[in-house]
């Protein structure tokens, strides 16, 4: 029993040292040329609050490598190569720009009017408000 409790111990601490690897930066130029291509692309008039890069060990087990903030408080996480891969926007509308020609086509016929506040890329879940 002891010995249960002694690796749930270690386990928990371990956790916390992998979690406590993360690096927090303004710094835009962590980003891949891609994730920085494509938030001049999309966000030209919003500057980058703060930028969240994931440890190594940590991406092995999600995908998600790079979690960008905008000042006006849009969420954009990156992949490790900085494709995006999912865009909250707090009430605020995410541009259509990033949208493939089929989902902007089907959302200006049936939800015309409607913002896009969230889109997830790899379940393709947009949220309107």
């Amino acid at each position: 029993m002891k010995k249960i409790l002694f690796l749930a111990f270690l386990s928990i601490v371990a956790f916390q040292f992998v979690k406590a690897q993360d690096v927090f930066t303004s710094d835009v130029q962590m980003l891949p040329e891609k994730g920085r291509t494509f938030l001049s692309e999309h966000f030209p008039a919003v500057k980058v609050s703060h930028l969240k890069k994931e440890n190594e060990i940590k991406d092995m087990l999600d995908k998600k490598k790079y979690e960008v903030t905008l000042t006006d408080g849009t969420k954009i996480e990156f992949d490790k190569e900085g494709d995006w891969m999912e865009i909250e926007s707090h009430g605020k509308e995410v541009p259509v720009s990033v949208l493939p020609d089929k989902i902007r086509t089907y959302l200006s016929t049936h939800m015309s009017g409607r913002p896009v506040t969230q889109v997830e890329k790899s379940v393709r879940d947009i949220k309107s408000s």
